[in-house]
């Protein structure tokens, strides 16, 4: 067993977790621990499914069940996790032979996140950029350009926290942003547009399309900054030829904010109550707004000028008011 951080929470995992930060032992007792146990759960521990996430193909790619002691989250064909009542044990089971990097994603990106959101953590599938002393967020669903506006942002030499996940947390000076690990992750028609021949930026994992790079664990710095903007992303399929800000519901982006929250559970009334309360609070206290923007590499630079121009005005009304 080896001890880590995700965000900056304790985590005691046997599979190693080389994407996080590890973790002197000290007093403070892990609130997740993750074993491996050489077998998938067996049909009888099943109790009822309660949820599938499926692609969009129809395909499922994630199922939750109840379990006897707590729940059973299935990736078909790959691998169970047997979760505790509490969320706060894991056990592994794969249903083969797993690759040590498949497994770690899983758990890094999928499995602790939810599990974290179990507890009680607003967990968000989301970009973290500092820009300056304050953050800006960019909440999306997969394929509306995330990561590739991080990298345009990172490429401009700008602080990346994460490009997928962060943790928010509503505090009595401001919305803190803690990224879960740092990340980046790119298409090769965006590693070649933003980083051409660059080798600094090395591929750690080949499991998917986007393979994931290396980048400066900034948590520590990104501590004391405060979330001042949330942009929610519009559609990158739709025909934009100019860069359009503008403020959204607060309503509106609420839901959206849920929408992109991880969730174990999302039939557990008083966890999902808890999810709102707090993606309540976060759009009450931070400006949120739309971004559309033509998804064009060559405009990258008007589009980076464009969000600093935007966020310095607005983190400069909100530490004024």
């Amino acid at each position: 067993m080896a001890d880590y951080l995700l965000g900056d929470m304790p985590i005691t995992s046997a599979p190693p977790l080389s994407l996080l930060r590890p973790r002197r032992a000290g007093p403070i007792a892990a609130i997740l621990t993750v074993t491996r146990v050489p077998r998938p759960m067996r049909p009888r521990a099943v109790r009822a499914w309660r949820h599938l996430w499926q692609d969009d193909a129809k395909r499922t790619v994630i199922s939750l069940a109840r379990t006897r002691s707590g729940y059973l989250l299935r990736f078909p064909r790959q691998c169970d996790f047997a979760i505790s009542a509490d969320a706060g044990r894991i056990d592994a089971r794969p249903h083969r032979r797993v690759a040590p990097e498949f497994l770690e994603h899983l758990l890094a990106d999928q499995v602790l996140p939810r599990c974290l959101a179990q507890q009680g953590e607003l967990v968000v599938h989301a970009a973290g950029i500092a820009l300056g002393p304050d953050i800006a967020l960019f909440v999306g669903e997969s394929g509306r350009g995330k990561s590739t506006l991080a990298g345009l942002l990172f490429r401009a030499g700008r602080t990346l926290l994460s490009d997928d996940c962060l943790i928010l947390r509503p505090t009595p000076e401001a919305v803190r942003a803690v990224p879960t690990y740092p990340s980046l992750r790119l298409r090769p028609d965006s590693v070649d547009a933003l980083f051409p021949g660059d080798t600094a930026l090395a591929p750690l994992s080949s499991y998917s399309d986007k393979p994931r790079f290396s980048i400066p664990d900034v948590s520590r710095q990104a501590a004391g900054g405060r979330v001042a903007a949330v942009y929610f992303l519009g559609d990158a399929d739709a025909e934009r030829t100019d860069v359009r800000i503008a403020p959204m519901a607060r309503a509106t982006a609420c839901i959206r904010l849920m929408e992109q929250s991880f969730q174990l559970d999302i039939l557990d009334r008083k966890a999902v109550q808890r999810l709102l309360g707090l993606a309540g609070e976060v759009v009450a206290r931070v400006p949120v707004f739309t971004l559309d923007y033509p998804r064009d590499f060559g405009r990258a630079a008007e589009l980076v000028a464009g969000i600093e121009r935007h966020f310095a005005g607005v983190a400069g009304d909100s530490s004024a008011a």
